[in-house]
């Protein structure tokens, strides 16, 4: 095999701009090349290294960037990927944070986390100081989600859902602990309705525990929700996400930072039609906002300058 060119001609191009180009499904070495007789000739040419040779992994998708600044970045997560690694996503190759790392050509921080399946605002640090400094920012501040449960919603006002959550302590312990979810009901019909929910505290799950226990679980939930509900929904819609997205994000004012809003913008065509959802939007037109990506080159675009 040739040796790679060093002329400078793919000095610009970095080992992932070629690995992307091969599935994740090609595991086998590609076939030998018999060598030609001597009697004949053949041009020369260079051979690239076999496709087993490169590790496959799922073709990358750029993260939009909802804000950028010199001490952290916001991103519009999308569902079916993990924050980062852990003991739930060990078997899955590609996390939100390595993702971002790789996209940002910096480290990364996560100041809180959004499960596997819910989208939306995702707040990265890029340092260990910022990150804990906006953690508690942000327990200070408020984060929103648009929820689509099951069934009509039968408050018309905010309300209040103290039911207490289940956790499990690091020794296999569980113990029952307080929280908090405030639900303002935008839209509802008799099958479905649009919920904007804000956690006061921070449980692992809260949201979807709470709609659960209160008989409306959320569309697409395959651990909290209604299997039946979640088949019929995606088969009217091909609604094949889970219906809770994290729609915006608002640090206390000492931050200078204005609130910051995730387009649902993967939910406009499977729900266009839905009575529900219409009166949702004419209700917050932030359900209505198109695809945001703030991108200059490989970083995005600093919102500080």
């Amino acid at each position: 095999q040739a040796s790679a060119r060093s002329d400078g001609k793919f000095s610009h191009m970095c080992r992932s701009d070629f690995t992307d180009d091969f599935s994740p499904s090609v595991t086998s070495p590609s076939p030998s090349v018999t060598s030609p007789s001597p009697s004949k000739t053949s041009p020369k040419t260079t051979n690239f290294a076999p496709a087993s040779r490169i590790s496959p992994r799922s073709s990358r998708t750029r993260l939009p960037i909802l804000s950028y600044t010199s001490s952290y970045v916001c991103i519009n997560k999308p569902f079916g990927i993990s924050t980062h690694h852990s003991a739930s996503s060990r078997s899955r190759r590609l996390v939100v944070s390595t993702s971002l790392k790789r996209q940002l050509s910096r480290k990364v921080y996560p100041v809180h986390r959004l499960d596997h399946r819910t989208s939306g605002c995702l707040l990265f640090a890029f340092s260990s100081e910022a990150a804990a400094r906006l953690q508690q920012s942000l327990a200070k501040g408020q984060k929103e989600y648009v929820a689509l449960v099951r069934g009509r919603w039968p408050h018309s006002e905010t309300y209040n859902c103290s039911l207490p959550v289940t956790v499990t302590l690091k020794d296999g312990t569980k113990v029952s602990k307080a929280s908090t979810t405030l639900i303002t009901p935008l839209a509802t019909d008799d099958k479905s309705s649009v919920l904007l929910c804000s956690p006061v505290t921070g449980r692992t799950h809260q949201i979807r525990r709470h709609l659960r226990d209160l008989g409306h679980p959320i569309i697409g939930d395959s651990r909290y929700g209604d299997s039946k509900a979640n088949r019929a929904f995606r088969t009217a819609h091909n609604f094949t996400c889970m219906g809770l997205h994290c729609l915006s994000i608002a640090l206390p004012p000492s931050e200078g930072v204005p609130p910051i809003v995730a387009p649902v913008d993967h939910w406009h065509e499977p729900l266009a039609g839905l009575r529900c959802w219409e009166e949702a939007g004419a209700k917050d037109e932030r359900l209505h906002l198109e695809k945001v990506d703030y991108k200059g080159g490989s970083i995005g675009r600093r919102s500080d300058r």
